[in-house]
């Protein structure tokens, strides 16, 4: 288990701000941090990777302290086991998808190598470099490489920006059964709605550089604590008749979701901002306007 208490001072798009937050991430489950952009997601992520220091707190993992600015410092960033999955893949250009993935894996582990470029859908294509694949291709391969350094700490930010919804499930389901298998320590960032309900356990819901609510799913999608701040926020962008359902089309973080609104539809305009939370009896979603 990490526990980690982090408090930065940060330079946003927006301005000044501060980051500061107190985090418990279990062992053998994933844990999303959710918010909008800017708001100190990937810091957290490089903090507990120690490739960021903060300017006070604390970073425990079980029993070893990993940072500590009252003790003076922390772990190096190579003793914590950390397997981190950048947004820009962070591969070496001159290394084929097979030596990028062997890089990270310990001498002799040849199955696992090759279980990842096979699950992944690489295979025909591991002798290849960097600048010869897809966006979608190169972010495999990051994810491939974390995985077989067999990290007790996997840091994933937006790990499935660059895949299709097919990409996507396989991706999430070898990243989930990892985690349960090795007793890892997962922390997903993502504005990927679906994969954040389909393989998170616990999600911190970020706002402003704060924990603005946490829990399960439940804790922070179903319960409406009055505060739409805590609702997933998107755009109506299309109106439309499916099967006698009337469903609105809702654009969140770039994705398209389909919500049934039947009779409701007419309270809506294209456009219009609202915000979605899992109905507690039906599981789908209820839309508001903002």
């Amino acid at each position: 288990m990490i526990k980690a208490s982090l408090h930065k001072e940060l330079n946003t798009a927006n301005g000044k701000g501060a980051l500061s937050v107190d985090l418990t991430l279990q062992k053998g489950t994933i844990t999303s941090l959710y918010g909008e952009s800017g708001v100190g997601k990937t810091m957290i992520l490089r903090m507990l990777a120690g490739l960021e220091v903060p300017d006070r707190g604390t970073v425990m993992f079980d029993e070893d302290v990993w940072f500590s600015n009252s003790r003076g410092g922390g772990l190096s960033v190579d003793k914590r086991r950390v397997g981190f999955v950048f947004q820009d893949y962070g591969l070496f250009p001159n290394m084929s998808i097979e030596e990028n993935v062997r890089f990270a894996a310990a001498k002799g582990d040849e199955s696992l190598i090759h279980y990842y470029i096979d699950a992944f859908g690489l295979t025909t294509l591991k002798d290849r470099k960097p600048g010869e694949l897809s966006g979608g291709q190169k972010q495999r391969t990051a994810i491939a490489r974390a995985l077989v350094y067999k990290p007790k700490v996997l840091l994933l930010d937006e790990p499935f920006t660059a895949q299709d919804k097919k990409r996507s499930d396989i991706v999430g389901r070898q990243i989930l059964k990892y985690t349960e298998e090795n007793d890892c320590v997962t922390v997903l960032v993502t504005h990927d709605i679906a994969a954040t309900l389909k393989l998170a356990t616990y999600i911190y819901s970020i706002i402003n550089g704060e924990v603005m609510s946490e829990g399960s799913v439940g804790d922070v999608f179903l319960n409406d604590t009055g505060s739409k701040r805590n609702g997933i926020h998107g755009v109506v962008a299309d109106k439309l008749n499916h099967d006698g359902r009337r469903v609105l089309l809702v654009l969140v973080n770039e994705q398209m979701l389909e919500i049934g609104v039947d009779q409701a539809i007419d309270l809506f305009e294209i456009g219009d901002e609202v915000y979605l939370k899992l109905d507690e009896n039906s599981s789908s979603f209820r839309v508001e306007k903002l």
